[in-house]
């Protein structure tokens, strides 16, 4: 099951990664307004993205925003439709296992 966080629209990278960090759960679900700013970039959603793997935890968005569930499908984040569906989703192990392991630009983990 995954953490729900619901973000602000104009709400920052690092004000997100402070939210996140106390979190205990390792899937964590940021629900994103429609036009937030954070969602509106492929270089704000990999950083967010590898921001919180470096935590060891696996990030998923919940938004009915066509592009931002484009660019994040782009960078390899799981998008929701409601919350409902994001607090029922099984992550995988495999995700798991992923996440919080450096790898290096050819994709092979460096541990």
């Amino acid at each position: 099951m995954n953490e729900i966080i619901y973000l602000e629209p104009d709400e920052d990278i690092a004000g997100v990664i402070s939210r996140v960090k106390p979190v205990a759960k390792r899937a964590v679900c940021l629900v994103v307004p429609r036009g937030a700013s954070i969602s509106q970039s492929v270089i704000n959603l990999r950083l967010l993205k590898r921001e919180i793997e470096k935590m060891g935890k696996i990030v998923s968005l919940v938004t009915k925003d066509k592009i931002s569930r484009n660019l994040a499908s782009q960078v390899g984040i799981t998008v929701y439709s409601t919350v409902s569906e994001a607090k029922n989703a099984r992550v995988d192990q495999t995700e798991y296992s992923e996440a919080g392991t450096e790898k290096d630009e050819e994709g092979f983990s460096s541990s």
